[in-house]
């Protein structure tokens, strides 16, 4: 998980953002237990840097509320796995290998995550607890996750890909994820992913409900 104790009040604000979705600087400064005009201040400067963005949003009568948003290179500032090497192998590995044997590398990470996840869940009970402990170590492969109740079931959010310069270049990646997720939790669950960060969505979110079918 990432410490940001000792972090500037810039980079608590753009994890906020990140991890909590479009906010305005009063929300934020109480969550920074510092002034709003303090918080204005580093929105200015970080929207200066394009790290921000806003949004005024009408609610109601008076005047409409600003929101501030990360923008997509503020996610320079969050870890990615080595993305422009992998991109490197991804493409040395399609020309020598094709893309028979680019899949055959992508199954084979997969299979060694499942083993990973599964071991890391075991001796878990319920499915919050499974969804609990899977958002763990998601988070701490840069995922950033969070899992949350929604109705009968719950949602797996991924606030941020680490993977997503390789993933935008091979499709297979996010393919694998989604297949990932259902064998780790099995057949007893419906697992359908409903928010895509490549498909233009702030986040990658995955539903979980029991599978009545």
């Amino acid at each position: 998980m990432i410490d940001y104790t000792n972090k500037s009040s810039s980079d608590k604000i753009l994890y906020l953002l990140k991890t909590g979705g479009p906010k305005t600087a009063a929300i934020l400064a109480k969550a920074l237990n510092i002034t709003s005009m303090g918080a204005r201040q580093h929105l200015q400067n970080m929207t200066e840097e394009g790290l921000i963005e806003f949004q005024d949003i009408k609610q109601g009568r008076g005047r409409p509320a600003r929101y501030w948003k990360t923008t997509k290179l503020a996610d320079n500032r969050f870890p990615n796995t080595h993305s422009e090497l992998t991109l490197q192998l991804i493409s040395a590995a399609h020309d020598v290998f094709g893309e028979e044997g680019v899949n055959k590398l992508i199954n084979a990470r997969q299979e060694k995550a499942l083993i990973r996840y599964q071991n890391y869940i075991k001796g878990s009970k319920s499915l919050e607890d499974k969804l609990l402990r899977l958002s763990e170590i998601r988070t701490e492969e840069g995922y950033m996750s969070n899992v949350e109740a929604a109705g009968e079931g719950y949602i797996l959010n991924e606030n941020h890909c680490p993977i997503s310069t390789a993933a935008s270049n091979c499709q297979e990646f996010c393919d694998s994820e989604l297949v990932l997720y259902r064998l780790v939790l099995g057949n007893n669950y419906k697992i359908e992913r409903t928010e895509h960060i490549l498909s233009q969505g702030r986040r990658c979110s995955y539903t979980i409900t029991n599978n009545q079918a």
